[in-house]
């Protein structure tokens, strides 16, 4: 079995995440008001597989750059919501 390539994974990661704090910067900029939704999937099970865990800790950064960015954010379990801030 060969070997992921971890520095394109890396090089992923960053080019990624530089695209997204460019489109934050620019919805803050907007001032519209915007309802961005997405999964939670740091509550479940670790992944088995390395692109796994690397695809659940871009989710979780995401999650947590768009939380920062919010003025209000909302957990949703069950059809019950939580104000987290």
């Amino acid at each position: 079995m060969d070997k992921i390539p971890y520095a394109p994974i890396s090089l992923f990661f960053i080019i990624s995440n530089i695209l997204f704090l460019s489109l934050l910067e620019e919805l803050e900029k907007s001032k519209l008001n915007v309802i961005i939704i997405s999964n939670e999937i740091g509550l479940g099970v670790v992944p088995a597989f390395p692109l796994g865990r690397i695809f659940r800790d871009l989710i979780g950064v995401v999650n947590k750059k768009i939380a920062e960015a919010s003025d209000e954010v909302y957990l949703f379990i069950a059809g019950l919501k939580q104000r987290l801030k």
